[in-house]
């Protein structure tokens, strides 16, 4: 299983000949993509995995995504219980995506919420009651309608995102591609996100043998939630029989910038999921880097990845002509030197993507 946002995996698709390959090349004008689609058995991981994708929703520029208030939490979580009431969770909404409810149906659900909350209640404490309103939830429940509604459902991108997912996301076959290179660059941490989470719920249901390729990590580490998605993942899936392989050009992208870990988590990085990621990795790959990078990545495995394998990959990094291949390879508590090559069969089919 391949995620990747260069439109390289067409070489995969290529060289297996359409036999045993499912391939989904990711736009605004062939996806859909309902972010209501329960991908876990237990509702509240649910409601949490489905306001972190509103987040990222209602960020249509990928400047910063929506931090919603306790107000907002609770109207969301309140819609989204009355959105999946009269469906079948475990027989129905876990096991057939075309059933799931979509953002329409949300958004009148927010509407019903804010009609409900409207009235006074009555709030008991100690030997006191004290009148409370419910129009700080009503206001902001209806101003959340509004706003899903004016760009997802009304809007152009309703085409998108007010439908039912067609993604395959059954891993059925032996080759499964997903190209984002269609994707705007600021869309791709929702679009990853999602399609990593209907992969996660399918690996637990249909557990096999299977590697998971996540190519540019850093989509995901820009926001903080995501990469904290993706550390479970690591943790938990090898119990399913799948393994999940990281690939980024920089260090930085798991464990943030040197001297400035407080303002890469401000930016949205989780530098813990990430150091844990690294830390539990059962082998670590690393080519040519930056000297900083190399020798930041040394004091990071202190013991292991000695300074002579800094020096090393420092000295390749800024090798073009005999750096390619080299790496180091952290595995089973040491590290070593190696040198990778394709073979001429490998060469003829995956270069030149």
């Amino acid at each position: 299983v391949l995620l990747e946002p260069q439109g390289h995996s067409r070489r995969l698709l290529q060289l297996a000949g359409g036999k045993h390959v499912s391939y989904s090349k990711l736009s605004y004008e062939t996806t859909q993509l309902n972010i209501l689609d329960v991908v876990y058995e237990n509702p509240t991981d649910q409601y949490d995995h489905v306001i972190t994708l509103l987040g990222l929703l209602l960020d249509p520029l990928g400047n910063n995504p929506r931090r919603f208030n306790n107000a907002e939490v609770a109207a969301i979580r309140r819609a989204l219980q009355l959105t999946y009431a009269r469906y079948d969770w475990d027989g129905e909404l876990l096991v057939d995506h075309r059933l799931t409810p979509t953002l329409e149906i949300l958004c009148h659900k927010l509407v019903l919420v804010a009609e409900q909350a409207a009235p006074a209640l009555i709030l008991t404490v100690g030997e006191t009651q004290l009148p409370v309103t419910g129009r700080q939830m009503a206001s902001v429940a209806a101003g959340l309608a509004e706003e899903i509604e004016s760009l997802y459902v009304h809007g152009d991108y309703a085409g998108t995102f007010n439908a039912p997912t067609n993604l395959d996301l059954s891993l059925k076959v032996r080759i499964v591609l997903f190209d984002f290179s269609r994707v705007p660059e600021r869309r791709r941490p929702l679009f990853y996100y999602a399609t990593l989470a209907g992969i996660n719920h399918q690996v637990r249901r249909q557990p096999r043998q299977r590697a998971i390729i996540v190519d540019e990590v850093h989509y995901m580490s820009q926001e903080a939630s995501l990469m904290t998605f993706l550390a479970n993942m690591v943790k938990t899936v090898r119990t399913f029989g799948a393994a999940v392989v990281m690939i980024d050009q920089d260090l930085e992208a798991f464990i943030g910038v040197e001297g400035a870990q407080a303002e890469s988590m401000a930016a949205g990085l989780n530098v813990t999921a990430g150091q844990f990621i690294l830390n539990n990795a059962s082998w670590l790959v690393a080519f040519g880097m930056k000297r900083d990078a190399a020798y930041r990545l040394a004091s990071h495995f202190k013991d292991e990845v000695l300074p002579s394998h800094a020096e090393f990959l420092a000295r390749m990094g800024s090798d073009d002509r005999h750096g390619k291949g080299m790496a180091v390879v952290r595995a089973g508590g040491k590290a070593d030197m190696v040198y990778w090559q394709l073979r001429p069969s490998e060469a003829e089919h995956l270069f030149g993507s």
